[in-house]
Parts: C-alpha cells; structure tokens; sequence
C-alpha cells in the first residue's frame, strides 16, 4: 500500500500534472492505478516506480557500530553494558595490564575505517581524577588506557565511560 501512495504522491505533485483525479486512486491496487492512469508525451512509468521504490527503502547504515558503556575495578577486565552492537561479532574485554585493556573481536576493526571514542570518565565521575584513551592495535583489537591526572597509568578509572567504535563501509 505505501508504494501505491507513493507513486500516487509522485503523480499527482509532478510538474506535468500526468493523472487527472477523477476517482479515489489510494483505494486501488497497483496494477488497477497503472491501467487507470491518463499519460502525457512527459510521462516516464519506469523512473516514477523507480522513485517510489528509492523513497520508500531504508538507506543502508554507512557504518556499523559498538556503543557501550565500561566500568573496571582492580585487576579485573571492564565489564561492558552494551548499548548498540551492529559490528556482526561480540567484544571482548580483558585486563592487559595496569590502566592498559584490550578490546578484542575477529577482524571486525577495518584498517583506515575504523573511528574511535572514549570519554574521560573516572572512578567519581570527575575527569580530575583521572583520563581514558582508546587506540586501534590491529584489526582483531583496540586498547583502552587509564591514567591519573599525575599521568600514572591507573586501574579504578573507568566508571560507566562511553565507549564508541565505529566501522566505516
């Protein structure tokens, strides 16, 4: 019913006015409006379906994307509270190091494609106490690092911090 809406909408706003409303066109199947339509040496049928078919199907994401948020205490690996996952893998979180975690799923981090976020979230909530960085290792893993406002690297820090990666088509 919405293509038929659809191409009827196209039809009746053109420039060259193609169908003359004489009857309730959105109560007739699409074959019955196509042999009930009245054409002019302008009209186009293909290019009109053509339209209607591009109006009315979804435009394709231009990326996919892993959104979540990351909470880590001691030498255990950020628990993840995903928000949004269309990478087509699961991340997996682990402990590296101090302040140092890998984010890791099989080849779903495209070189040259790949767009990182993380925000500056620490244990109170307050950036003073502490930053976060994200960086692309490879394509299977990303890595997170913690420090403090010294510059130490630091565990504690992570407390609900947004995380993004995005991969560009």
């Amino acid at each position: 019913m919405e293509l038929i809406k659809t191409i009827l909408n196209l039809f009746t706003h053109n420039k060259y006015k193609t169908i003359k409303m004489k009857i309730d066109y959105t109560k007739l199947t699409f074959t019955e409006l196509i042999d009930k339509i009245e054409v002019n040496r302008f009209f186009d049928l293909p290019r009109m379906v053509r339209e209607a078919f591009r109006r009315l199907t979804p435009q394709a994401p231009k990326y996919k994307v892993y959104t979540a948020l990351l909470t880590q205490t001691g030498t255990d690996a950020p628990v993840a509270t995903v928000l949004e996952n269309t990478l087509g893998g699961t991340v997996v979180w682990s402990y590296v190091d101090i302040g140092t975690f890998s984010g890791i799923t099989t080849g779903k981090f495209l070189n040259n494609k790949t767009y990182l976020y993380i925000n500056s979230a620490s244990e109170t909530g307050n950036m003073l106490d502490g930053l976060a960085g994200v960086s692309q290792i490879s394509e299977d893993e990303i890595n997170v690092i913690t420090i403090t406002s010294g510059a130490d690297v630091s565990n504690n820090i992570l407390n609900q911090a947004s995380i993004e990666i995005r991969v560009y088509n």
